[in-house]
């Protein structure tokens, strides 16, 4: 059986300093999430005959990244990064060494 979690982002631009800022609330209680600071690049795309989104998600600073065909991948990637700060499991996504472009 699949579980899902689910988050609010809401972010705004700070009238005082220009700055964006941004919380993260949890759906079901409406509480604030504290994070670990970290930055994902995610890419989609559609196959050729329009059939399959696939994706690639990558952990910035540690260049590790996965390959997903359904958003389940993709979560339970992120979701290693942001419930500890240390590396996903092995297995979990690969070191690619890092991003360009």
């Amino acid at each position: 059986m699949s579980r899902y979690v689910s988050f609010v982002i809401q972010s705004w631009q700070s009238s005082g300093d220009g700055s964006m800022r941004w919380v993260v609330q949890g759906v079901d209680d409406q509480e604030p999430r504290a994070l670990p600071d970290a930055s994902f690049l995610v890419r989609t795309w559609i196959d050729e005959d329009g059939q399959m989104v696939r994706g690639l998600i990558r952990h910035i600073s540690s260049g590790r990244e996965v390959q997903f065909q359904s958003g389940e991948r993709a979560v339970e990637f992120i979701r290693a990064w942001m419930s500890d700060e240390s590396r996903p499991a092995a297995g979990l996504g690969e070191n690619r060494g890092p991003v360009h472009g």
